[in-house]
């Protein structure tokens, strides 16, 4: 069996590694305002981060939730299909945010923040970025962990055809030996016994 929780755990690591250095650049850059780490940071401390060991503790929690999600990615394509995977990773990093966004607000902060157009599209492409890295890296370890099932299959088949053919063709050499020393016995009598009555004969 497939491990899905682990390989999606992984994807989902491996798309935040990916998508939060976008998420500070954007922000450095002035095109976002706020970014996902904000939302980790107002849960963890119920107010934005102050200090960079804050910033940085945010971080790391939000990259174990987007962990989280990767794994949820996972039991989620098992269930509607891992056909257009990719279109399915750029559809499900923006939805995951702005749920995770949503519930942040509603029930840390208690209200909607008003965020500019540019830190919507911003969010919106940092997080399109992620699920799709998620996909693709998941994409990656599940057809790696099934090729080495394969191979694996193809192994425990070869272990136990080997026996049986092996024993077959002893099973089988035994007895044309067995016909062969017969044979040879046969003959041995059968020319002596000629040679005998011959002699009889002269």
């Amino acid at each position: 069996m497939r491990d899905r929780f682990t390989n999606g755990f992984i994807s989902g690591i491996v798309g935040s590694l990916i998508g939060v250095p976008i998420s500070f650049i954007l922000q450095a850059l002035g095109f976002a305002e706020v970014q996902a780490v904000d939302f980790t940071a107002k849960l963890l401390y119920g107010r934005p981060a102050m200090m960079t060991s804050e910033i940085v503790w945010a971080t790391i929690i939000g990259i174990g939730f987007a962990g989280i999600f990767g794994a949820l990615f996972a039991y989620l394509i098992l269930a509607i299909d891992s056909k257009y995977l990719y279109l399915k990773g750029l559809l499900y990093g923006p939805i995951v945010f702005y749920l995770w966004y949503s519930f942040v607000l509603l029930t840390i902060v208690g209200q909607v923040e008003v965020i500019t157009l540019t830190t919507s599209i911003a969010n919106t492409v940092a997080n399109m970025i992620y699920g799709l890295v998620l996909a693709v890296a998941y994409n990656y370890l599940d057809e790696k962990e099934l090729i080495g099932e394969d191979k694996a299959l193809e192994t425990e088949k070869v272990k136990i055809k080997k026996p049986l053919i092996t024993s077959k063709k002893y099973t089988l050499l035994s007895e044309q030996t067995k016909e062969l020393h017969h044979h040879r016995k046969t003959n041995i009598f059968g020319k002596a016994a000629n040679k005998l009555l011959r002699r009889k004969k002269i």
